[in-house]
């Protein structure tokens, strides 16, 4: 079985938050390991849409994928 089209809605968006807030962070700014940890804390926090297809799918949901607000907390 090939699993390698399944992913997150949420991965591309928190990779880009990460990388994004990194400069912020020299601690582990140069750390790739630090930072996909990060990033693994912050998807493990989001609720879990999985999809297969993302093509015709504007703004990260597809056909039988329940799209659901994100809760974030306060800064």
């Amino acid at each position: 079985m090939d699993f390698t089209s399944v992913y997150n809605t949420h991965e591309k968006t928190i990779f880009e938050a990460v990388t994004a807030a990194a400069p912020r962070y020299p601690g582990i700014a140069d750390d790739p390991g630090l930072l996909a940890d990060v990033a693994c804390v912050a998807l493990n926090r989001m609720p879990p849409p999985y999809i297969r297809h993302s093509a015709g799918c504007e703004g990260g949901a597809a056909v039988g994928t329940a799209r659901r607000p994100a809760k974030f907390p306060a800064p």
